[in-house]
């Protein structure tokens, strides 16, 4: 429905049903009540890939770059990184951990064309 109309950034990874938004005492929308009830009722859209190989060094390390900067802990290997929430700014800052955590430097641009974390380990083995 969306992905014919939409760029892919901008279609939703998840929806948060809720009866009613959260407001503080003026009135607005209270952001910290708002992701509480985010957390509890949280349910992805994209199902994952119940793959259970055995996950290389390389891709362990990307994995816990990506969990920590994109503050997800169910990512697969194979999750788009767009597709699953992640923005520009979070993309500079995997870039930059995967510098310093990994020791790979990768141009921002490269996560538009791999965008996921197995297409990134191909990269990286085939540049090294």
């Amino acid at each position: 429905m969306l992905k014919k109309d939409l760029p892919i950034y901008m279609i939703p990874t998840e929806y948060i049903k809720t009866n009613a938004i959260p407001l503080n005492s003026n009135g607005k929308k209270d952001i910290h009540k708002i992701l509480i009830v985010a957390e509890k009722n949280r349910k992805p859209i994209f199902k994952k890939n119940n793959n259970c190989k055995q996950l290389t060094q390389l891709q362990e390390q990307l994995l816990a770059i990506w969990r920590e900067v994109l503050k997800i802990e169910n990512i697969d290997i194979n999750d788009n990184f767009f597709e699953i929430g992640g923005n520009s700014i979070q993309a500079i800052q995997i870039t930059n951990q995967m510098t310093e955590k990994i020791g790979c430097f990768m141009d921002i641009g490269k996560l538009f064309e791999y965008p996921t974390i197995s297409k990134i380990e191909r990269y990286i083995l085939e540049e090294t």
